[in-house]
């Protein structure tokens, strides 16, 4: 019966040993880079034909454009 003790004590300890060392890896792990954010750019909507507003809308396009680019 002693035998089984001591084999019992050894295997609690055991996993004590392993669970300390899987949190000490788990620190030692490098934290992830966050992710690149993305430009939130309003949609500029559709073009309504206007020659007076073609440059704001047209300029509104292009930003828009490069935001989904990047």
């Amino acid at each position: 019966m002693a035998d089984l003790n001591a084999l019992l004590g050894q295997l609690i300890q055991g996993q004590i040993d392993l669970q300390n060392h899987i949190a000490a890896l788990a620190a030692a792990q490098p934290q992830p880079a966050p992710p690149a954010r993305k430009k939130v750019v309003a949609d500029p909507g559709s073009f309504d034909g206007s020659p007076a507003k073609f440059h704001e809308w047209w300029s509104k396009l292009k930003i828009w454009i490069e935001g989904l680019m990047t």
